[in-house]
This record gives structure tokens, sequence and C-alpha cells, in this order.
């Protein structure tokens, strides 16, 4: 199969983006029900992947410096210098151990950012706290609005992070390996758990949630239960492991891109990914504010489709140009330990978090227009420089390794796949404990509805849901990574996870 030129790779992706979102709208508008038509596509197209890959007879050996595949094996070498590359073994680049702490942090962050979901009172498999009191009255649900603090500054960081991380390695992976065996390893480690999770384990921690608000307690439960369960839990869906997807996906795409010709760049600099920042939001918030919805199952939140893309195609540039290695000329190191790039940095993201972010989430912001505006320039503004302050401090402070944190990086993409059924478990302990505790049997979930508007009426109860929000992440984060270190154990396990 030819190989597409990077510049006609941009051009062909660009419009296949373009026209899959238009389809997005299009059956947004006409109202199919059930699974959406691009998230059956994808689950398909996954499906027979994996089976195509997994097929002893389409196993794939790596083919390592392979004359065969020459043209994709030095990204940014001098045509002139193909045969020397080939030739001579590449020096081994010295391992960046605060990369894998950093992916350790953002998979805490995960976790909890899906604990915090449940207590604020949307974003989860089901939710509580939903209740911002009547019109008429001056409540403020102190800990709902701490939550959408918490939430909006997750989605500007933590999943392009990932997506950064994921495509940093990608150039390294498929130089060594080759298209086939670098595909095949994909839909191996990335696809299987897709396929699992889709069709077994998050629909099964859909119907557990649908089980605990029974337990928890609910009012109206008439209706056609079956019904119920088979919506909400019987639609293949791979919950958080969308990423995992779109990583399949990201991968498939670089491997029929001529990577001979070089892309040399240097790191940005945060003032230059800022310019890049903005209109990339203005493009992420139109798609927000236009009800694109989910996008073969990505959220459409601050920070993602279009960042996610960029930062992903930053990681494999990253590694192409060191940006990384200590002593690359524009590198990020180079750029980091500039005295005046790292305060004005660190001080106008810890400002912004600061001030302008519990500013546009509170009451008194009631103005709409005021509250996107803000709500924009603080993403936009954000979601550029986290990425330096995130990288450089993990540089700086957390570039080791030991026995916990290599169990702990071991464990993480497991944890990832598996903690939706300890987030459950957790928020449900706590409310069961408030409601013996207190004997607040008000919180309710309404019949064929997984979130609960329901005040918290018992004495401190702002107390309660604070501590329970807190304590709740802790257990699930202790749970799950224990629970994946077991399960990394089993037979077969270690080569997927």
């Amino acid at each position: 199969m030819a190989l597409l030129s990077k510049s006609w790779a941009w051009k062909r992706y660009l419009g296949l983006l373009v026209v899959l979102v238009a389809f997005q709208y299009a059956t947004n508008i006409i109202g199919l029900g059930g699974l959406p038509p691009l998230a059956q596509i994808a689950q398909i197209w996954m499906v027979y992947n994996v089976i195509k890959y997994m097929c002893p007879c389409c196993c794939c050996k790596a083919e390592e410096f392979s004359p065969d595949i020459e043209s994709t094996l030095s990204p940014l070498s001098p045509n002139g210098l193909k045969e020397d590359i080939i030739s001579t073994p590449q020096p081994k680049r010295e391992r960046l151990y605060y990369l894998d702490n950093l992916k350790v942090f953002l998979t805490f962050m995960v976790i909890i950012h899906h604990v915090v979901c449940m207590f604020s009172g949307g974003g989860w498999i089901w939710n509580f706290n939903h209740y911002d009191g009547d019109e008429d009255d001056d409540y403020v649900n102190y800990t709902k609005t701490m939550g959408s603090w918490i939430l909006t500054l997750n989605q500007m960081y933590f999943m392009c992070m990932f997506f950064f991380i994921s495509g940093y390695f990608t150039p390294a992976s498929f130089r060594k390996k080759g298209a086939q065996a670098f595909l095949a390893d994909k839909f191996k480690r990335l696809g299987i758990p897709f396929v699992a999770v889709s069709w077994v384990y998050f629909p099964i921690c859909i119907l557990s949630g649908i089980y605990m608000i029974d337990s928890v307690g609910s009012e109206e439960q008439s209706g056609n239960k079956i019904t119920d369960l088979w919506y909400y839990g019987c639609i293949p869906n791979p919950g958080p492991l969308w990423f995992v997807g779109w990583l399949c996906i990201f991968s498939y795409l670089y491997t029929n891109v001529d990577h001979s010709e070089p892309t040399v760049m240097s790191c940005p600099s945060p003032l230059k990914l800022l310019g890049w920042s903005i209109p990339l939001s203005f493009l992420n918030f139109l798609l927000m504010l236009t009800g694109l919805g989910p996008f073969i199952y990505m959220p459409i939140a601050q920070g993602s489709l279009p960042f996610d893309i960029l930062f992903f195609y930053g990681g494999c540039i990253a590694y192409n140009n060191k940006w990384l290695d200590r002593g690359t000329p524009g590198g990020f190191v180079e750029i980091m330990e500039n005295k005046w790039t790292k305060i004005s940095t660190y001080g106008t993201l810890i400002t912004l978090a600061v001030g302008a972010l519990p500013f546009m989430l509170s009451s008194a912001s009631s103005n709409s227009t005021v509250s996107f505006l803000a709500q924009f320039g603080l993403c936009t503004v954000g979601i550029a420089l986290i990425f330096y302050v995130e990288l450089d401090f993990f540089r700086l402070y957390f570039n080791f390794t030991g026995p916990v944190s290599k169990l702990l990086a071991k464990a993480a993409y497991t944890a990832y796949i598996i903690h939706p059924m300890f987030v459950n478990l957790a928020s449900y302990i706590f409310l069961k404990t408030y409601k013996s505790s207190t004997g607040d049997e008000g919180v309710v979930f309404i019949a064929h509805n997984t979130t609960s508007t329901s005040e918290f009426t018992a004495d401190n109860a702002q107390g309660w849901l604070m501590g329970g929000m807190v304590t709740a992440s802790v257990f699930a984060i202790v749970t799950t990574f224990v629970t994946a270190h077991f399960v990394r154990q089993l037979p077969g396990c270690r080569e997927i996870l």
C-alpha cells in the first residue's frame, strides 16, 4: 500500500474528520436512537482488527531495520544518512522516569475525576448531589461548586497529557517493529481491552450502578425494569476506554503516512502554544455549544478533540526532535530553565486557577455571557500553560524510579481499565454510610433516572459530602491499584496489560 506524504495525509485526514463530524451532526438532528452510527462503525472496525491481528495465521514479527520498511525508519534524518542509520545501531535514549510517574499521577486524577463527577451530580454512570436550591433562595451547594472547579481544571490537561505521552513513545515503537508488528501490538494491548470492556466489563459496571441505586433508595419504581436495564447496560460502551480506542485510530493513521521526510521543529514556547490554543479553543467550544455530543465515544468538553489531536501529534514530533532531552537546543528543558519563562508560566497558571476559575463557577457569575467568556479565556490559557508546568514539575521532582514507583507504573494501565467498578463501590459505600449515620432518607433516585436531584438535609451535610468525596477518592485509588496489581499476575494478562 502506498504511503501518504505528510502534507497530503493532513489534507485527507482533516477532510475525513470534517465529513465524520458533519455525519455526526446529521445523525443528531435525525435523532437516531441506541448506539450512534459512528460508534457502531468504530466497534465493528475494532473487533475486525483485533481478530485480524490476533489470528495465528496473521502473526506479525518485528521488522527492525528491515530494508523493505527503510523509508519509514528515520523520520528526522536526511536521505543521505539512511544507509548509516540502518547499518549502525542507534544510541539508547535516556529513560525519562518522570513520564512513568506522570502517567501514574494522571491515572490517579482520572479516578478522582470520576468520583468527583458522582459527588457533583453529573458525568458518570450514576450521580447524586445535583441540587442547587430553589429559584427564590440563596442556597449554595459548595461541594458541587468545588467539584465543578476540579472537573473543569482536569478537563484542561489530563487527557491531552495522556495523548502527548502516548504520542511520544509512538515513533520509537513504530521504528523498532515495523508497520504490521506495530499495529498487531496496538490492537493486542489496546484493542482487546477496548472490546472486552465495551461488550462485557463496562455494561456490568452500568448494571451494578443501577442495582446500587435501587439499594440506596429510589421512588416510583414502576415500569418495565428489563427495558431499563437493557437500555442502560446492554449497549456496547467502552466508558473511559474511549481514550484507548482513539489511540488505536491515531496509531493506524500514523502507519499510513510516509515518515521518510524529516519533520524538524523546535519545541514551541508557552507563548507560541498559547497562540495555537486560541483558534483550537474556539473550535472546541463551537463543538460543545452546537451539541456534537460524544464523538466516537470521546466526550466533547474543554480540551477535547482538537487538542487531543494536537497533543498526540506533538508527542510524536517531540520524540523525533528530542524536545525532552537535556541539551537539545530549543528543547523543552532549555525553555523551562529560563528564569523569566518559568516565573511567568507558573505565575500565570496559579493566578488563573486560584482566581478566575472559582469566579467563573461561583453563583455570583450568573451572566451566561460573562461565564462563557471567562471559561473560554481560562481554558485557552490553561491548556497551553499546564503542559509546561506539569512536565517541568515532574521533570524536576519526580524523575526517579524505585520499587514503589515501578509497581505503580506497571499497574497504571490496568488501573485505568478497571477503575469504574471501584468508583461505583466507593460512592455507594459513602451513601449507605451517610444515610445510616444521619438518618437522612430524603436522598432518592427517581425511576428511570440515574441522577439524584435530592437535597442532602442532614446537619453538616456539606461537610459529609466534602469528606466523602475525599475519602471515596482515596478508597477508589487504593483498591483499584491493588486489584490491578493482582489482575496482572493472571495467566496471559501481562502480555496485554
